[in-house]
């Protein structure tokens, strides 16, 4: 009698290939308009992965450090500038913050989207001063 082949109960892996996340080019622009740089990316991308990378090529400060509590210790990114998606609305700009944690995909991002590096607490202006003694 043939022999039956047993049914394989080795746990199936669902992690994503390279061509189910396919890698797509972004341009990002710096902190001025002289600065503009290209960077290959894919969807499960974390923003800070992306943000770090532009950071570098433009000079910006971006640091990693360790935060030790008493129960444990937990990574803090110190970044003075965020990453922005900028969308034209009946001619005008509007910004979007990227959230670092999210993913480049899950934040709608692709190859045609407008991206900026912007300070995350822009200089104050006298324009801004509130505080008028007249």
């Amino acid at each position: 009698m043939p022999e039956i082949p047993k049914p394989d109960k080795s746990p199936k892996k669902t992690n994503l290939g390279p061509s189910d996340d396919p890698r797509f080019e972004i341009t990002i622009f710096g902190l001025t308009k002289a600065h503009q740089a290209k960077f290959k990316t894919r969807g499960k991308h974390p923003v800070r992965k992306v943000l770090a990378a532009a950071c570098k090529s433009f000079d910006i400060e971006y640091e990693r450090c360790a935060v030790h509590t008493a129960k444990s210790t937990m990574t803090d990114t110190v970044c003075r500038v965020k990453l922005v998606h900028v969308i034209m609305n009946d001619g005008e700009e509007n910004y979007f913050e990227l959230e670092e944690e999210e993913s480049i995909g899950k934040c709608g991002i692709n190859s045609e989207s407008d991206l900026r590096i912007m300070p995350k607490n822009p200089p104050m202006t006298s324009d801004d001063d509130d505080n008028d003694d007249d």
